[in-house]
C-alpha cells in the first residue's frame, strides 16, 4: 500500500501503530530517536510520515521531521501528533507543510481514517502533477508544426516572452493556431499552474458582456439570481 515513517518517543504507541499499519498493508519504519528519524527519511523516502512534534528534551525534533519530510522528493504528506494543550505547535507545524494533525489520546478509527485522507491527498497530488506534466509537454513549443524561416521567427519570439510579464497581442487569419500560440505561451510560463481561460469574445451577447467579464452579485439585475464570478476573477 505505502511506505510509512512513524517517529515517536513512546515506544509502546509506536509498536501498536506500527502494527495497526503494517494489518492495513502498510510497511511501516518506526522510530524513537529524533536524529535517526530524519536520516530514515532519506533512507525510506516514505509516502506519509507521522511523527510527534516533542519527543527529545533537548532538541525540537518534530518541526525537522516535518520540514525534512517535504522537501523530499516527493514529497512526504505529514500527520503530527501533538499532546494535550499543544494545539498551537500543531498549527505552527501545518503552516510548515503539515497536512493534519491527531490530538493524544486519539482512537484507532481516527489514525486510518487519517492515513486514508492523507494517502487518498498524496494521489490527487501526484496524478495533478503528472498531468501538468503531460498538458505541458503537448503545448511544448516543438508541437507547433511549421519549417518555414516566418514560422521559425515566430517559435523564437514565443520562447522570447513567454516568461515575461508582457501583454501579447496574437494576430492571425482563422486557423493558423492563435490559440495553440497562446496555450503554449501560457504553459511554458511561471503561470504554467494558473488556469488558462479561452474566451470567445465575438460570441458574447453586449448586454451579458460585463457581466461575465466581471461578474454580478445576486439581484443586480433581472435573472441575477445568485452571485457570479468573471471570467478575469
Amino acid at each position: 500500500m505505502a511506505k510509512v515513517l512513524l517517529v515517536d518517543d513512546d515506544l509502546t504507541m509506536v509498536q501498536m501503530v506500527a502494527e495497526l499499519l503494517r494489518q492495513e498493508g502498510h510497511e511501516v519504519f518506526p522510530f524513537s530517536n529524533g536524529s535517526a528519524a530524519l536520516a530514515g527519511l532519506t533512507a525510506h523516502s516514505p509516502d506519509v510520515v507521522i511523527t510527534d512534534l516533542y519527543f527529545d528534551k533537548t532538541r525540537a525534533y518534530g518541526l525537522e521531521v516535518v520540514r525534512k519530510a517535504r522537501a523530499l522528493s516527493p514529497p512526504a504528506v505529514v500527520i503530527v501528533i501533538t499532546g494535550f494543550g499543544t494545539i498551537e505547535t500543531a498549527v505552527e507545524a501545518m503552516k510548515n507543510g503539515a497536512f493534519d494533525y491527531l490530538e493524544k489520546p486519539f482512537k484507532v478509527d481516527e489514525l486510518k481514517l487519517c492515513v486514508q485522507r492523507a494517502l487518498s491527498y498524496n494521489a490527487a497530488v501526484t496524478e495533478t502533477v503528472y498531468l501538468r506534466k503531460q498538458l505541458k509537454k503537448k503545448y511544448e513549443f516543438s508541437q507547433i508544426i511549421g519549417s518555414a524561416p516566418k514560422m521559425q521567427e515566430v517559435f523564437k519570439m514565443i520562447e522570447r516572452v513567454a516568461n515575461t510579464d508582457s501583454t501579447i497581442l496574437v494576430l492571425g487569419e482563422s486557423g493558423t493556431g492563435k490559440e495553440l500560440v497562446a496555450r503554449a505561451l501560457h504553459f511554458n510560463s511561471r503561470r504554467q499552474f494558473a488556469p488558462f481561460v479561452p474566451v470567445n469574445c465575438s460570441a458574447l451577447p453586449e448586454n451579458l458582456l460585463e457581466s461575465e467579464l466581471f461578474g454580478h452579485r445576486r439581484g443586480s439585475f433581472t435573472g441575477a439570481i445568485s452571485d457570479k464570478k468573471g471570467l478575469f476573477a
